[in-house]
């Protein structure tokens, strides 16, 4: 009975420790497209939009723009803006780099995303080099961005 036991063993052991086929393991989600901001939430508070805002995802780069102006109030012309995800961060962690133009100190605003359908969900810390929030909802130092697809981006 041992024989068979062991026998046993030395096939399973091998199914168990195998490696996921690439083709089964769960792709990131894409993020690349157009998307307009819906909601945004500033600690607890819910904040007023004046303006259509949108961003434009593509690979890491962010362009925020809005209908009326580009960019919209309170978002500085003078820089560069992209969506980069750390290394040995969670699947849904990102950094949002701010670089400027005008010799001011690149900036990061460590986040996490829920992406849901086309609903994006960003939560931001309010500070610079700040802790990434621990899940994305609105409460207290954290900026939130609630954003609806309006177009994926074609490849």
């Amino acid at each position: 009975m041992r024989p068979a036991l062991a026998l046993l063993l030395l096939l399973a052991v091998p199914l168990v420790a195998a490696p996921v086929p690439k083709g089964l393991k769960k792709a990131s989600p894409t993020l690349d497209g157009t998307w307009e901001i819906v909601e945004w939430h500033f600690n607890e508070s819910v904040g007023l939009l004046t303006d259509d805002i949108r961003w434009a995802i593509d690979g890491d780069k962010l362009t925020v723009t809005g209908r009326k102006q580009n960019p919209p109030a309170n978002f500085a012309a003078n820089v560069t803006r992209t969506l980069v995800r750390p290394d040995g961060g969670g699947g849904n962690a990102v950094d949002y780099t701010i670089g400027y133009t005008d010799g001011t100190p690149t900036r990061v605003r460590p986040a996490v995303f829920e992406l849901k359908g086309d609903r994006l969900t960003f939560c931001l810390s309010n500070s610079y080099d700040g802790p990434r929030p621990s899940e994305c909802k609105a409460g207290q130092g954290v900026t939130v961005y609630v954003l609806k697809r309006v177009e994926v981006k074609s490849k």
